[in-house]
């Protein structure tokens, strides 16, 4: 047996510096990464006390924290506190404690207000990046001579370094890159920074475009046409999201100024009951101011958050799973499984009633658990229905979010190919809850060519806005009936801008729900400190008056 010759020095120190290079590449992967995920979630309040981690995570957000810059944010917390405090008449280990709590939130303030201000800009630059590329796109044809025509309007956002970078890996391709997938492989650092399904799709559209050749003025239009509602879209989405944030921030306003009024008026009118030093008082004080500041930082953290977003991996296997429970339903099953689990309440009701003279509950007592019972004997007679219904309604809303995103995909496609190619090339980047529908749309289009029902039967299990009318436009241009091709493909374009805009509003809605009840929160809070001081006050004048009518019948 040859045996494998010993490896010389030079070539173990050629593996070591690969070796230590590789460590180095992924050591700083995983700093980015790690980088990237607090920006993105934070860290807790007691990390941020700190004024060096505070500037570090300013830095990530691309603010800039000073003590100068923010003197202003401050005066009004710590003025607002102190104010508060006197008006409370706190003691001063309370109006201590006042400052300490609002000194744990000022900083994750400072926070949402940098995050605030970077997705806003991070919109605003991709929204200008998309619009720039179409129109450089559609003179140049060529996404090299795109990118350096648009390269001068980006020398001062981190879009151009981006872009140069883009260029440079063109240009120079490493070994391991393929020429033919270089220009996507380029264009994905920006994909990766500024993640939004209208960017990828325009980068779709050029490299497709770029690969086929031929005249796409029309589809870019369309695109630009499409950014443009997406840009109105979202502004307005912003716009209603600081509405609420005001109604939140006036209805802690309103709440504290209502308890201050409260205990001003008692202690001035009847000073003999003051209880403004009453340690019940003193101590919800400070607990609703910090009800209050969670409120405050729940309400900017929604208004922080990140603007551009993909449909993550996670959310496609959910809306897969829901999918297939609904396609897979089987109502005997799920109502042999509800009947199982109303088994236990229903006798527990039969106990309670039959045996209401004997359990040691009382006879009311007894009644009410067997009507209890009852009432959770029928809620789990129903609730496959309920189930039902609910995982239906969030398949509705998924299909409605990624539908449209298909449909742009195939309006691009259909500028070169017929509808059942564009379908099948259409397949693998389709959104995962739609793949199945597909799939049987494509089969029944192979066994019946020029039906209308497979495009029919294309989830026709559920109720989506607008779905319905855009396959039978697709089966239009598919049969060649009805307008010209390129006016259904406008058409379907402004469908699914419809789609969209109906997706948004239902987005928004769900939105308002929860600004609602961020904020009756505030109220909720000041009516129970009401309750606490008016309780503290009738005590106190109940034990005054005692004391007097005692002194009165001694003398």
């Amino acid at each position: 047996m040859n045996k494998k010759p010993r490896p010389t020095k030079k070539e173990l120190e050629e593996k070591n510096k690969a070796r230590n290079a590789e460590k180095l590449r992924k050591k700083a992967e995983q700093t980015k990464a790690k980088e990237e995920k607090i920006r993105r979630q934070g860290h807790r309040a007691f990390w941020y006390l700190i004024p060096g981690h505070l500037k570090k995570e300013a830095s990530l957000t691309g603010g800039d924290f000073s003590f100068q810059n923010n003197l202003s944010d401050m005066i009004i917390f710590f003025g607002l506190t102190i104010i508060m405090s006197i008006i409370f008449n706190l003691s001063i280990p309370f109006i201590v404690l006042m400052c300490i709590t609002t000194l744990l939130f000022y900083p994750v303030y400072m926070v949402q207000k940098y995050r605030r201000s970077y997705e806003e800009k991070r919109f605003q630059d991709i929204n200008s990046y998309m619009e720039q590329f179409l129109y450089a796109f559609r003179e140049q044809k060529k996404i090299t001579a795109s990118l350096r025509d648009i390269r001068p309007s980006f020398n001062s956002s981190p879009i151009g370094p981006m872009i140069d970078r883009a260029l440079d890996k063109i240009m120079n391709p490493d070994m391991d890159s393929k020429d033919s997938n270089i220009e996507e492989i380029a264009l994905k650092e920006i994909e990766h920074v500024y993640p939004t399904e209208k960017l990828l799709t325009i980068h779709k559209f050029a490299l497709r475009v770029e690969k086929i050749g031929g005249n796409f003025n029309e589809t870019s239009k369309l695109l630009l046409e499409d950014r443009a509602s997406w840009e109105a879209r979202m502004n307005k989405e912003m716009a209603e999201k600081k509405q609420k944030q005001v109604l939140v921030n006036v209805s802690i306003a309103l709440s504290i100024i209502l308890c201050m009024f409260f205990l001003r008026v008692m202690s001035i009118s009847i000073k003999d009951f003051d209880i403004t030093r009453k340690l019940p008082v003193q101590i919800s004080a400070v607990i609703i101011w910090f009800i209050d500041l969670i409120i405050f930082s729940v309400t900017n953290t929604k208004t922080s958050a990140d603007i551009l977003t993909l449909t993550t991996e996670s959310e496609e296997v959910s809306a897969i799973r829901h999918y297939y429970r609904i396609e897979n339903w089987d109502n005997k099953v799920e109502a042999i499984k509800s009947i199982r689990l109303a088994i236990v309440p229903a006798v527990l009701a039969i106990l309670f009633y039959f045996l209401r003279h004997t359990l040691p509950f009382g006879v009311m007592g007894n009644l009410l658990f067997a009507f209890l019972s009852l009432g959770l004997t029928f809620l789990m007679l129903v609730q496959h229905k309920i189930d039902y219904k609910l995982t239906k309604k969030k398949v509705e809303d998924e299909v409605m979010a990624l539908f449209p995103r298909w449909l742009i995909d195939m309006a691009l496609l259909l500028q070169t190919d017929n509808v059942q190619v564009a379908m099948y090339k259409s397949y693998n980047e389709a959104p995962a809850v739609l793949m199945p529908e597909l799939k049987k749309l494509y089969d029944e289009l192979e066994k019946d060519p020029t039906s209308v029902e497979p495009y029919l039967h294309f989830m026709e299990k559920f109720d989506v806005r607008g779905l319905r009318s855009s396959m039978k436009m697709l089966y239009n241009i598919h049969t060649g009936s009805g307008a010209d091709s390129d006016i259904q493909i406008k058409e379907i374009i402004e469908r699914n801008n419809e789609m969209l805009e109906f997706a948004a509003d239902v987005k928004a809605e769900n939105q308002i729900g929860q600004y609602s009840g961020l904020v009756l929160c505030p109220i909720l809070s000041a009516g129970f400190k009401l309750s606490l001081d008016m309780s503290v006050f009738f005590i106190t004048m109940m034990s005054y008056l005692s004391t007097i009518t005692s002194q009165g019948t001694f003398h």
